[in-house]
């Protein structure tokens, strides 16, 4: 687990400067049709009254279609406002559970505790432990803890929507209120949006230009967010080793797709 705005707990082994550091960011969050009304109900929620209970968000969507990528802007944001967040992963939370029993420790004192200090729990990978009820239980546990206590808590899932809030409720109760939001893939017409706008970004840092034919065969070959930022990576490093113009067959051959 990280804390932000406090100290790396040993709980975790999860890279803050891996994962969520700003400079990873730098290339700017693209919102389109398929997440945008997840991007709003996480940016209403830096804004939200403090004094009010919050029922905890679970963002959800296929593999690869953006979500840890959303929970990095939404760490940004909040690092930005002075927001204090602890982030970490069911995997983690469940090695933590394990470790107290090992150690004959309290869970409560080791976790709950320290995550109720900070504004924002942010959860990624929720799935890894769907199917582990006394994972899920602790989890449902400290979740209550946080909104019992007026503070956020934003998950990632990778479960459909239409069976997200059954499972849930099966897990926290009918009588806790969730709130879901799903994230889609991007269309062509929107990953060709999407790829001219980084291309552009290119092209003002770098003074080269990814013509048209480059253009459409990412779009045509990256179908979700995950393979268009990895492709986008590629062809920087290109850029940067070759400094000249990249055509489809070096795409072809770089990104292997």
């Amino acid at each position: 687990m990280v804390i932000v705005g406090g100290c790396r707990s040993n709980i975790s082994e999860m890279n803050i400067n891996d994962i969520y550091n700003s400079s990873y960011n730098s290339d700017g969050y693209i919102i389109y049709k398929g997440n945008k009304s997840a991007v709003k109900t996480v940016e209403k929620l830096i804004h939200e009254n403090t004094n009010q209970k919050k029922p905890p968000i679970f963002i959800t969507g296929v593999t690869a279609s953006g979500k840890t990528r959303l929970l990095r802007e939404l760490y940004n944001a909040c690092y930005t406002e002075g927001i204090t967040v602890c982030v970490t992963t069911a995997k983690d939370i469940a090695n933590d559970i394990v470790e107290s029993i090992r150690n004959k420790t309290n869970y409560k004192k080791r976790i709950v505790d320290k995550c109720i200090q900070y504004d924002l729990l942010l959860i990624d990978d929720l799935q890894d432990f769907f199917s582990k009820k006394d994972t899920l239980y602790e989890i449902s546990n400290l979740i209550s803890e946080m909104s019992a206590r007026n503070k956020h808590v934003v998950c990632s899932i990778k479960i459909p929507c239409s069976f997200l809030k059954e499972a849930m409720v099966a897990i926290m109760g009918t009588n806790r209120p969730i709130k879901v939001e799903e994230i889609y893939l991007p269309r062509y017409s929107e990953r060709i949006k999407i790829i001219k706008y980084k291309a552009f970004q290119i092209n003002d840092k770098k003074g080269i230009f990814l013509n048209k034919k480059v253009i459409r065969y990412l779009a045509s070959s990256c179908c979700d967010i995950a393979r268009i930022e990895g492709a986008f990576k590629a062809v920087l490093l290109h850029l940067d080793y070759y400094k000249r113009n990249i055509d489809v067959s070096q795409i072809k051959q770089m990104i292997k797709l």
